[in-house]
């Protein structure tokens, strides 16, 4: 298994066969609607992070087909503690037949590199519907707030 970083929009051709099913366990559904909102990746968006300096790409490849991707935001600055370099969770994905190890190897990997360049904190987004908040504590990590969403305009 390789780990790498990679630009995202680089490789969306091997990532989006795999969005659909991960977006179907963890699209939530709002009260009210019928289904999760559509998937509508802004792969632009992604250009310019990553043209910027802002968008972080980490990929696990087995004889060259992905198995795994993250992707995190990274901010040189926090607005609650100045001089704080962050970087946030955007995704993490992994392909259902390589769950087991890939996701740990692939996330001290992303640390490792985002500690290397002075990222000192890291947040993560655990979706309720694909609960791996056990494995995030086993990997250091603390519950520290609770993300909550409501759907304005039928949205």
């Amino acid at each position: 298994m390789i780990f790498a970083r990679e630009y995202l929009a680089d490789c969306m051709d091997d990532i989006e066969p795999l969005l659909a099913a991960h977006y179907a366990e963890v699209g939530f559904t709002h009260r009210g609607r019928s289904g999760p909102l559509p998937l509508e990746i802004d792969w632009d968006a992604y250009r310019n992070l990553a043209s910027v300096g802002i968008l972080r790409g980490y990929t696990a490849r087995l004889d060259g087909a992905l198995i795994a991707y993250a992707a995190f935001v990274v901010a040189a600055s926090n607005l609650h503690h100045k001089g704080l370099k962050c970087a946030s969770l955007d995704v993490l994905s992994v392909v259902p037949a390589h769950r087991g190890l890939t996701g740990s190897r692939l996330m001290a990997y992303c640390e490792r590199q985002l500690k290397a360049e002075g990222v000192s904190m890291m947040t993560i987004c655990v979706p309720r519907q694909c609960d791996w908040t056990p494995l995030a504590e086993r990997w250091g990590y603390e519950h520290v707030e609770t993300y909550m969403q409501k759907g304005l305009n039928g949205d």
